[in-house]
């Protein structure tokens, strides 16, 4: 098992079928709602040619059967919007999503937005 990316869950990996049938072994890093879609964010458990900080992401939509299929996504300009995402939901901690917050998801741990949601400043 694995830790989420703020550590404070266990998550587990999952097994994708990749398009030639292989079973490949993944680290759940991470499942976000971006503009009403949903995509996951996975590294590979060997990570063979990537790098440690390289990961997939994917779409989540339904096949017919209405089960989870995972699409690839391929528009760099979506990528970098759904990553962004990513990057302001769980590498920087602030989500209070407070008007006086200063941090937008780059919290330097004293906004000072006053917000009783905001976690940037405490312990």
């Amino acid at each position: 098992m694995a830790k989420d990316i703020d550590n404070t869950e266990e998550m587990e990996n999952i097994v994708l079928v990749d398009d030639e049938g292989k079973e490949v072994e993944f680290v759940h890093l991470a499942t976000i709602d971006y503009e009403d879609d949903w995509f996951i964010f996975v590294q590979p458990v060997e990570l063979g040619d990537l790098e440690d900080d390289e990961m997939f992401i994917f779409k989540i939509e339904s096949d017919s059967e209405g089960n989870d299929i995972f699409v690839p996504v391929e528009d760099e300009d979506l990528i970098e919007k759904v990553y962004a995402e990513f990057v302001k939901e769980y590498e920087h901690g602030c989500d209070c999503g407070c008007e006086d917050c200063d941090c937008e998801g780059e919290c330097d741990g004293d906004c000072d937005c006053g917000c009783e949601d905001c976690d940037c400043d405490k312990d």
